[in-house]
């Protein structure tokens, strides 16, 4: 799901580059795929600022992010942590809220 967001998000910024540069302090002169080397925090931090996406939605996302770091092959193998259908339905959920507001 965390992929997914990023993807989205990545092309949302890309698509509105000019309201981009304009709302989030981005120097003027720098390419779209300047975006690819955001981490995923700030795209989802200028995403808000853009007015990609709400408030609210910059929650889910950031919730989403955090998800996405708890949820690592090598902690499901070491039993840190395991994901089973609530959990990857609650995300599932989560990210069609957002993509709503980027589509």
């Amino acid at each position: 799901v965390g992929s997914v967001l990023e993807s989205l998000l990545l092309d949302r910024l890309q698509a509105h580059w000019t309201t981009v540069v304009s709302k989030c302090g981005v120097p003027s002169g720098t390419k779209p795929a300047h975006v690819e080397d955001w981490k995923l925090v700030q795209m989802i931090a200028n995403a808000e600022k853009a007015g990609l996406i709400t408030a609210g939605n910059k929650y889910v996302s950031d919730a989403l992010r955090n998800h996405r770091n708890l949820v690592h092959p090598a902690r499901e193998l070491r039993g840190a942590f395991s994901i089973e259908k609530p959990e990857a339905l609650a995300s599932l959920r989560a990210l069609h809220v957002v993509i709503k507001d980027l589509m």
